[in-house]
């Protein structure tokens, strides 16, 4: 994941003329959470976080409130979460022990600063600039949903309690002011998109039993749609990471009720998926996902038995991203020219399937959600520079956003672009003339 960092340097937009000004408009400070949660923890014991960027407390959108859940993928076992645990860097995805106190010291954050809904630019992003952001900090492996008690795992004790790291922060936050909100958005992206789904729900029903002023509570899941799809040598792989992680976390204690009320204890682990969670979600919701997520096809699709993205017999470099630090970075970009016929010819398959699994949700027939499927061969896109310029329909990608924050939410389902183009075998493949480099 941030590999990017590196992509942005490398194609030269790591700033662009509004980043320096964003980074000192309005102070933004880490919180960690306190020791009245004492089960609010990381997978190495540390507290959870969040960082918090308020509103102008004269703006006119000072009781809007955007909760972000960074994402990072997720840790399948006790071995692979105690990776995690152990990583002390600022970069760590299962410790808070070193995160900078301010967002601008912090690269993880930064990687969201562009596009919407975190950018405090207000061309960048029309409907939330001058919200009171929150971003929650991923350190527990698998999208704030665990509820574990400590366990031992490769000599380090582990805590799987991303669910009580979510409940904290939402305490928190209320007496920050979020008691006071007109309107919330959720969002996240990645792992973080996932969560979205997750939660929303217990979100808007915290609020609306504590944020008696609330009009307005929606949800924007970036790139966290994983369907748990075969490989593309016909192997459930994907599934079977995701199988473990519910139970290693322990997950049933963070998914949502309904998805679990409707399933055999066998099938239970299917409500940590996208396509379980999107189905019992009833928050309206607008998706913004690639139909050739970079990260997906590399780690969903042509990973190997062994669980190795990109690989899958016949892939990897240069067309979809695997264990190098070359490949994780086209886990996120990823130009489709470097792919040949044949693997378009594959990946247009790996296309059809996920949009079939999409509109088997339901969610397509939802008043008051959306869909932003655009094919850049990307992995959350937003937080790329070249995000302003992604267009499906004819439509930008922070106007849709815009536009479906905006309606009513008794108007019916916003399908931006409509039929989604497939890539061409022939050279330079890409269907989509707004997707830069991709």
């Amino acid at each position: 994941m941030w590999g990017l960092l590196f992509v942005l340097a490398l194609l030269g937009l790591g700033s662009t003329s509004f980043t320096d000004d964003e980074q000192n408009r309005r102070p933004t400070s880490l919180h960690l959470l306190s020791d009245d949660f004492p089960n609010a923890l990381c997978l190495d014991g540390s507290p959870g976080a969040f960082y918090f960027t308020p509103s102008a407390p004269t703006s006119p959108s000072s009781d809007t409130w955007v909760i972000f859940f960074e994402g990072g993928g997720w840790c399948f076992s006790d071995s692979d979460c105690s990776t995690r645990a152990t990583d002390k860097s600022f970069l760590s995805l299962g410790s808070t022990a070193a995160l900078p106190s301010f967002k601008n010291h912090n690269p993880r954050y930064q990687q969201s600063i562009y596009s919407p809904p975190l950018a405090q630019n207000c061309d960048a992003n029309p409907a939330f600039c001058e919200a009171n952001h929150v971003y929650l900090v991923y350190c527990d492996g698998n999208s704030f949903s665990g509820g574990r008690l400590a366990v031992d795992g490769a000599g380090e004790t582990l805590h799987y309690k991303g669910k009580f790291i979510l409940d904290a922060a939402l305490e928190t936050l209320l007496g920050l002011g979020m008691e006071s909100a007109t309107e919330v958005l959720v969002s996240g992206d990645s792992a973080g998109g996932l969560a979205t789904l997750l939660h929303a729900d217990q979100i808007g029903s915290k609020l609306a039993a504590s944020a008696p002023s609330l009009t307005k509570f929606r949800a924007l899941p970036i790139s966290g749609y994983f369907p748990p799809l075969d490989s593309v040598e016909g192997a459930p792989v994907f599934s079977a990471q995701m199988k473990s992680a519910f139970e290693t976390h322990n997950a049933s204690a963070g998914v949502q009720v309904s998805c679990l009320d409707g399933k055999s204890d066998a099938e239970k682990w299917q409500c940590n998926t996208s396509p379980e969670a999107l189905r019992a979600i009833k928050t309206p919701l607008l998706l913004l996902q690639s139909a050739y997520d970079a990260w997906s096809t590399s780690c969903i699709y042509t990973l190997n038995s062994e669980g190795v993205c990109g690989g899958a017999s016949g892939w990897g470099l240069p067309c979809v991203g695997d264990a190098s630090p070359l490949g994780s970075i086209l886990n996120i970009y990823g130009p489709s020219f470097l792919c040949s016929p044949s693997q378009v010819a594959h990946l247009n398959e790996w296309r059809s399937t996920f949009l079939s699994s999409l509109r088997e949700t339901g969610v397509y027939d939802r008043n008051g959600s959306g869909a932003f499927i655009h094919t850049c061969h990307t992995h959350t896109a937003e937080n790329l520079p070249n995000a302003q310029w992604i267009q499906v329909g004819g439509v930008k990608m922070k106007d849709a956003v815009t536009e479906w924050w905006r309606a009513n939410v008794d108007e019916g389902f916003r399908d931006f672009g409509g039929e989604v183009c497939e890539w061409d075998e022939k050279f330079p493949h890409q269907c989509n003339p707004t997707c830069i480099i991709t």
